[in-house]
């Protein structure tokens, strides 16, 4: 028999795909619905919670955030948009890296962590934007390849100097190539 942390049972829980709520249980293991369902003969639950009048929705996840133009840190965010149904993002700390490099990536992580809003980070993968920029930091492969040891740390973000790419630029390869 498998063994979950968590059953939630007769919630109104939303199909986003019909837009309708349904009677449902649902089954947790480690922060992630693992099944739905009456599964009683084959999970076994640690905690069972009883949702019956109550209504679950999927949380909302933002693909592309740049946390720094909204002038709040991390967790300052959050008390906004968590009680609107937003629980996660990808952040990419591009203006913070432009002026304070690497800590300032890891000022953003630490920062997350005190919320629970759940912040993924994209590296930076242009600082400064080109070559003719100059805002306080430059980035290269070396200095992002240790940001990858950070969980909260997905991949490399968008790339704005895209002629670095075209003319297959050493270090804008090795930061693509980082993150295979």
């Amino acid at each position: 028999m498998e063994k979950v942390d968590l059953c939630i049972t007769n919630g109104n829980v939303l199909n986003v795909f019909t837009r309708s709520f349904e009677k449902n249980t649902l089954w947790i293991k480690n922060g992630k619905i693992v099944a739905t369902g009456n599964q009683f003969n084959t999970i076994q639950a640690k905690t069972i919670i009883n949702a019956s009048d109550k209504y679950i929705v999927p949380g909302f996840i933002d693909s592309h955030v740049h946390i720094e133009s909204s002038l709040v840190a991390p967790s300052e965010l959050a008390k906004v948009i968590l009680p609107m149904g937003t629980t996660s993002i990808f952040t990419d700390p591009h203006e913070i890296a432009n002026v304070s490099g690497v800590d300032g990536i890891k000022y953003m992580i630490e920062d997350a962590r005190q919320t629970p809003l759940d912040v993924f980070v994209m590296l930076p993968s242009s600082v400064p934007c080109t070559p003719f920029e100059d805002n306080g930091a430059t980035l290269k492969a070396k200095d992002l390849h240790p940001l990858y040891k950070f969980p909260e740390v997905k991949g490399l973000a968008e790339v704005m100097d895209y002629p670095a790419v075209e003319k297959r630029d050493t270090d804008i390869m090795e930061k693509k190539l980082m993150m295979l």
